[in-house]
């Protein structure tokens, strides 16, 4: 038998993992589906139907950039006499509301509580709000909370990020570098104790020189027991106004001068401004930290305050420096034995160590940061996302597969022909210095090269005489030997053996091109029509103009155009003729196909409605033959190939210059007669659907923008 603990930090680095993948890595989109809507609102359940039926009624989707998603955290907005919980590292935090955030007008705070002025076993009620933006932790004195602030969020990201129940994590490298690690700020009183008479507020003597016969160690006090040793262990503060108010300094000794009378005190060192006569000053009990891990490079010092309508019990801790370095520790009141404190009325206190790094190193990890809010917008009037009808699910699609894809290629770079159904890749060339031979046993001879240097067993390679090329990977990388002209000598180039897919090599010659290649698979070629490629599952990832393709059966290689457009998807692209509602528009780059930025899953049909005065139903069922849609939004279009008809949820199949019709109880029906047919964007099924919320019906007009937020929980 066992028992387990999943580390609150596991979901938090879960999260920063996934926010990492998003941005860096996989493509990532937010989607609408489901036009029309129902009345009452369904649960979303984790089944292959549930995602087969999203991809029936996919609408568009739009991907997700690095500006687009933020780490975040639960909300919790300071209010007035409320209790809040404080950081305690012997406590899971997890659900304590140990930290606030305030509405400036400007901006919004959020600040860490240290100490909410806990009285043995309850807190008070902060009833003063947390300011500033300092890097230091402060104390809001009239109700003694002690806070820290951690960052701040505009409110551009607030209104793109902030829900009402969660805030991002934004950033801010001033409190990051400046953060201390393995500091004590708080110690905890577990029991106040009572009894501890050794406090006392008083004056240094108002002669010329306060110091005892010259003894910056020594001084003179007013007031106090007249007990020996009763001060020792202590800790003097100057309270005085000025440059001096604020030291302090560990009393070693105190002692009655059985001649003068004089109260006396020493101290473990000298004040770094000495005091002078009739300053004010306020002796404590010290509080002494033990460091039980041996590992702190600055030493904490503390005091106990004392209140004695209390029976003299320990009130509250004051750190006067919070150390550095602490891992572990132990803090005890020192007091000598004639204070008379033992056994029951002794105090207990426990020290409170700061994160590893430090309070506001790392609000991801202090605040628990296991939520990722993705943000995006909806615009009404831009890109291929239609102003039209309405959704009522919305979703997270990871890596889908675009499908209808034209790619167009540079003619100048086409080597080779690429093959119907083989898989193309995007590569990077990096050409190697010399030229290499190749031999029918597929042995390469370099010139000039630097082979054994620059390749490493089964490295691939290109090698290429300029129209065609050979592909595979590099073995047995060594020196050959060959004997010179005269039979005597013998001479040493470099050699590999090339490892190919294909029976025979396509060409044995000198003065080849290598490149040694890095990949990645693209897409699938349905046809090669010079210098174009029809493709399908084409991967987005790191795609753009002049980027280098390989087709791997083929070894044919080419290079992307650089000439608009040289990438069209499903006949979409920036300079095609399409509808204002379809087409992107040349300035807003969101909708450039080349960067699979957004997609459109309707399918969509060109042609003419056969009664120009019938209209279609949102979201009414339309027919042709064995073949259903739903239909979504249409389009007339005065000058063109025809009107669009847009439609989702599509049964088996619809055909191309025949009639889709209403199916309507009712003898007028509405009919389109299709000349053009484009299927949705993506490949149906492909990539991963990760996240799925129905909500209320959002209706879409062309001057409307919807902002969607989706908080995911990890």
């Amino acid at each position: 038998m066992s028992k387990q603990l999943v580390k609150n930090n596991l979901n938090v680095d879960t999260a920063k993992s996934f926010v990492y993948n998003v941005t860096n890595n996989a493509p990532y989109y937010i989607f609408a589906a489901k036009s029309g809507g129902d009345q009452t609102i369904s649960t979303p359940v984790d089944t292959k139907l549930e995602d087969i039926n999203i991809y029936d009624n996919l609408l568009f989707g739009k991907r997700i950039k690095s500006n687009d998603i933020k780490l975040s955290v639960k909300r919790y907005n300071w209010a007035a006499n409320t209790v809040y919980d404080m950081y305690d590292d012997s406590v899971d935090l997890i659900d304590k509301r140990f930290y606030v955030s305030t509405d400036t007008g400007l901006e919004v705070r959020v600040y860490k509580c240290l100490f909410n002025n806990v009285a043995i076993s309850s807190a008070g009620k902060s009833t003063v709000e947390p300011f500033g933006t300092s890097t230091e932790s402060f104390i809001t004195l009239s109700d003694g909370y002690v806070w820290k602030y951690m960052y701040s969020i505009s409110k551009l990201e607030m209104n793109k990020f902030a829900t009402i129940d969660y805030l991002p994590v934004i950033e801010n490298l001033t409190v990051t570098t400046a953060a201390k690690p393995g500091t004590i700020d708080v110690i905890k009183i577990e029991k106040s104790g009572a009894g501890y008479d050794n406090y006392i507020s008083g004056e240094f003597i108002k002669s010329s020189e306060i110091a005892v016969d010259g003894e910056s160690l020594i001084y003179d006090i007013l007031g106090g027991k007249s007990i020996n040793k009763f001060y020792a262990n202590c800790m003097i503060k100057i309270s005085s106004s000025g440059p001096r108010n604020g030291q302090y300094r560990l009393i070693v000794d105190y002692r009655i001068d059985p001649i003068t009378g004089k109260k006396l005190i020493t101290l473990d060192q000298a004040f770094a401004i000495t005091p002078l006569p009739g300053d004010s000053y306020e002796i404590s009990p010290n509080v002494f930290i033990y460091d039980l891990s041996n590992t702190s490079t600055e030493t904490c010092y503390a005091r106990a305050i004392i209140n004695s309508n209390t029976g003299n019990s320990v009130s509250k801790i004051e750190v006067l420096n919070p150390g550095l370095g602490y891992r572990k520790a132990r803090a005890e009141i020192n007091v000598d034995g004639t204070v008379g404190v033992s056994g029951n009325r002794l105090a207990n206190v426990r020290p409170i160590i700061s994160p590893d790094e430090g309070h506001g190193y790392d609000p991801t990890f202090e605040l628990f940061a296991k939520y990722a809010c993705v943000s995006g917008v909806f615009n009404g009037n831009t890109g291929p996302i239609i102003a039209d009808n309405s959704f009522s699910t919305i979703g997270l699609l990871k890596e889908p597969l675009y499908a209808n894809c034209e790619l167009t290629i540079d003619t100048s770079t086409i080597k080779g022909e690429f093959l119907p159904g083989e898989t193309i890749s995007r590569y990077k060339p990096i050409k190697l210095s010399g030229n290499v031979q190749v031999f029918a046993n597929t042995l390469v001879l370099g010139s000039n090269t630097s082979l054994v240097d620059s390749l490493r067993e089964n490295d691939p390679v290109i090698i290429t005489n300029g129209l065609i090329n050979i592909f595979g990977l590099a073995q047995n990388i060594n020196y050959y030997t060959i004997p010179n002209a005269n039979s005597q000598l013998i001479q040493s180039v470099e050699s590999f053996n090339i490892s190919a897919n294909v029976e025979e090599l396509p060409f044995f010659e000198a003065n080849c091109n290598i490149y040694l290649i890095d990949k990645t698979q693209f897409a699938e070629c349905v046809e090669y029509d010079f210098p174009r490629l029809t493709l399908t599952n084409v991967n987005p990832v790191g795609f753009g103009e002049s980027a280098y393709i390989l087709g791997e059966e083929s070894f044919a290689t080419a290079k992307v155009s650089n000439n608009m457009p040289y990438l069209t998807v499903s006949g979409r692209s920036r300079n095609i003729d399409l509808p204002p509602a379809y087409l992107t528009t040349a300035n807003n780059s969101s909708g450039d196909v080349s960067e699979f930025e957004v997609f459109n899953q309707l399918t969509r049909l060109v042609g003419r409605r056969v009664n120009s005065l019938s209209t279609f139903v949102p979201n009414e069922s339309l027919i042709q033959n064995n073949g259903e849609a739903t239909f979504h939004s249409f389009e007339n279009v005065a000058e063109g190939p025809g009107d669009y008809l847009y439609v989702t949820n599509v049964i088996n199949n619809i055909n191309v210059n025949e009639v889709l019709s209403t199916n309507r109880d009712s003898d007028i029906q509405t009919q389109f007669n299709i000349n053009e047919k484009y299927d949705g964007e993506l490949v149906r099924d492909s990539g991963e659907i990760l996240y799925i919320e129905n909500v209320n019906t959002i209706q879409r007009r062309s001057t409307q923008t919807e902002l969607v937020k989706l908080i995911l929980e990890f």
